[in-house]
């Protein structure tokens, strides 16, 4: 598979990802996209650069098979190796000047590898210094400042994955507000995948979701998976509105934008999607063979936008709507300002202190009036 007109893939790796479902995820992203998956971490005990996963291996690449065959080491030499694997090495981080993983793009030849980092530390200081180049995903959130680790991997490769070189245009808070689209997401069985999606609409900058939840993993639904769901959404800190899905909301939009691993509609880059009238679909797939569809009754402009074909096997509806939301979010455009903050509970509660601080103290006369 040619990845952004590249004729060897990019192969990703995982610097101390301590969660198998996250490994889990990593290893299916990098093959959907015809390349392989490494861990690296001193705190699981993984050595550098491992061989690849064998669910994942790609006979086709020679920098896979000269890993195998020569470059395994298991004492784990430090990460400072990692240029004895790959002629380019990306790290995935949202530091000071790091570029935009819209526009980037890395050299067309050689071996290329992406890093990715622990979602609480982050990539290591040590690490990011053996990066030819620093990649972030723009967000818009001051609540949430980062993605699911698994999720913003599979936004960075499919823009990678890419000819085309794109770009968020420069406007106004107030602009983005009014072209905004409102999402739906219609849920599956697994809460963490939905809860992590719920976390990407917040950190890209939505303040509420509507949500159909047709299997009970949000809404009706016992205390242990609910706990899943929400801490996967961040949820102490997440203070995004998530809205019960109403069939009568939908006579509200004159068009509808439904994004799809199902082969149909021109590739969601292509696909127009910022506008305070349309209603971005993101149902999840996993359990289903056909494209969502809306009910009958509704007579809008149905729209198919394509994200990558992903098997049953490989398909995590965390990626494939982070990928979407990326997108939405790149045409709904950038702003200079310090992005959106949602207040929760807390805050608002804090806001109260210093007006109550105000209030004088009641004498005993002034009780006597209850």
């Amino acid at each position: 598979m040619r990845v952004g007109g590249r004729a060897c893939p990019i192969s990703l790796v995982g610097e101390e990802i301590e969660s198998p479902w996250n490994a889990a995820a990593l290893a299916d992203i990098a093959a959907l996209f015809g390349g392989s998956y490494r861990a690296y971490g001193e705190s699981s005990g993984s050595p550098v650069l491992p061989p690849a996963m064998p669910r994942i291996i790609s006979d086709a690449s020679a920098l896979d098979a000269q890993v195998l065959t020569t470059k395994t080491n298991i004492n784990s030499p430090p990460i400072e190796a990692i240029h004895s694997f790959f002629d380019y090495v990306i790290a995935a981080e949202n530091a000071p000047g790091a570029q935009s993983i819209y526009s980037f793009r890395p050299p067309p030849t050689g071996a290329a590898a992406i890093l990715v980092g622990n979602e609480a530390r982050g990539l290591r200081p040590r690490t990011l210094k053996q990066a030819d180049a620093i990649v972030e995903i723009p967000l818009r959130s001051r609540n949430i400042n980062c993605l699911n680790v698994a999720a913003a991997a599979a936004v960075m490769l499919y823009y990678l994955s890419l000819d085309q070189r794109l770009e968020a245009k420069q406007t106004t808070a107030t602009a983005m507000t009014r072209r905004r689209p409102d999402l739906l997401l219609v849920g599956g069985a697994d809460p963490m995948e939905l809860g992590s999606t719920i976390r990407s609409a917040c950190a890209f900058g939505w303040e509420h979701v509507f949500l159909d939840d047709p299997q009970n993993a949000w809404y009706e639904c016992d205390r242990r998976i609910k706990s899943d769901g929400r801490g996967a959404a961040r949820r102490g800190r997440n203070p995004i509105k998530v809205i019960p899905h109403c069939a009568d909301r939908l006579a509200h939009y004159r068009k509808m934008v439904v994004f799809t691993t199902k082969s149909k509609g021109r590739p969601a880059w292509k696909v127009p999607v910022s506008s305070g009238d349309v209603l971005a679909v993101l149902p999840d797939e996993s359990q289903s063979s056909e494209a969502w569809s809306p009910p009958a009754e509704w007579n809008g402009e149905l729209i198919y936008a394509a994200l990558p074909e992903s098997a049953p096997a490989q398909y995590h509806y965390r990626q494939m709507t982070a990928i979407a939301l990326a997108e939405i979010a790149r045409q709904v455009g950038k702003s200079t300002g310090r992005g959106v903050y949602l207040l929760s509970k807390r805050d608002r509660h804090r806001r109260e202190i210093p007006a109550a601080a105000s209030i004088t103290s009641l004498t005993l006369q002034d009780l006597q009036i209850f």
